[in-house]
């Protein structure tokens, strides 16, 4: 496969990132082929399965009734996703 067959193929997964959430910077990458767009492309996916893991994390503390826990775990992930946090 050579470079410009890998990029046509990233460009079909297009609606999927759309979907997910992370089609803007998805498109950059496609468009502009840099490690700088690629690496955001990276993060605004990688931004949403944190997000994922917190709610995941919510839900199971609430069921453990660790709910007040969950919540603030939660937003700590989602912020992070967001780039609000850096901790």
């Amino acid at each position: 496969m050579t470079l410009d067959e890998m990029w046509e193929r990233l460009v079909q997964h297009q609606p999927y990132a759309n979907q997910r959430g992370y089609g803007p910077e998805w498109a950059r990458m496609c468009e502009e082929r840099t490690q700088e767009s690629a690496a955001a492309a990276a993060w605004a996916s990688a931004g949403l399965a944190w997000a994922a893991a917190a709610a995941a994390d919510a839900a199971w503390a609430a069921a453990e009734a660790e709910a007040g826990w969950a919540v603030v775990s939660a937003i700590n992930w989602i912020e992070k996703a967001e780039g609000k946090n850096n901790d």
